[in-house]
């Protein structure tokens, strides 16, 4: 029994800290908002759409991330360092895409090009994470989820690395090279999976 206390203890000690990191990545882009008031109606539009999608973003992983630590024990040293991982992207996520959004137009030096590839990265890396996590529910030895829940949640582990593949693919040189209404392919492509996210994401995992 003390054991179980134990647990569950820490279990919500690791959800309360979670909370705190996506609660701080919010903030973080809502104060960059202040910190750099816009000056034309362009860049207000600029800055809306940006913290737009940071929240979007942000919201869609937090949902899926609270509703895995709903149903996963994360007494396993591996599940540890991958929240811990997670965390840590959640948290660098704001910064990078406002190093993005602050050289856009610029390219000196080629910063936009290498701030939007660790951009890219660090939003696969938490698709990817979320994946592994989920996975852990579909093995049905394991006795986590109902058996008629194992679909859904296997449909939501390829529909995280789909879109962990669909960040990390635009790295590639030819996702900057080319262009698609003014803008590289890379951010185009960035879109495709915020857009399903809205759609499905963020359907409640029970």
């Amino acid at each position: 029994m003390a054991e179980e206390v134990t647990k569950s203890n820490s279990k919500s000690r690791i959800e309360s800290l979670s909370d705190l990191v996506f609660g701080l990545a919010l903030s973080i882009g809502a104060i960059s908002l202040f910190a750099n008031p816009p000056s034309t109606v362009a860049a207000l539009q600029s800055d809306v759409l940006e913290f737009g999608f940071s929240f979007l973003i942000l919201i869609t992983v937090w949902t899926r991330f609270s509703n895995l630590m709903e149903v996963l024990p994360i007494e396993t040293r591996s599940t540890l360092i991958l929240n811990t991982i997670l965390l840590f992207c959640v948290s660098l996520e704001p910064y990078l895409l406002n190093q993005v959004t602050t050289h856009l137009g610029t390219e000196v030096g080629g910063l936009l090009d290498y701030s939007s590839s660790l951009y890219a990265i660090d939003m696969a890396a938490m698709m990817f994470i979320l994946a592994i996590l989920t996975h852990q529910l579909t093995i049905e030895e394991k006795g986590l989820v109902p058996s008629d829940s194992l679909g859904r949640y296997r449909g939501l582990r390829n529909y995280s690395i789909l879109w962990g593949a669909l960040f990390l693919v635009t790295i590639f040189p030819q996702f900057w090279a080319y262009h698609l209404l003014g803008m590289p392919l890379r951010f185009v492509f960035w879109v495709v999976p915020l857009i399903a996210s809205m759609v499905f994401g963020t359907r409640r995992l029970s």
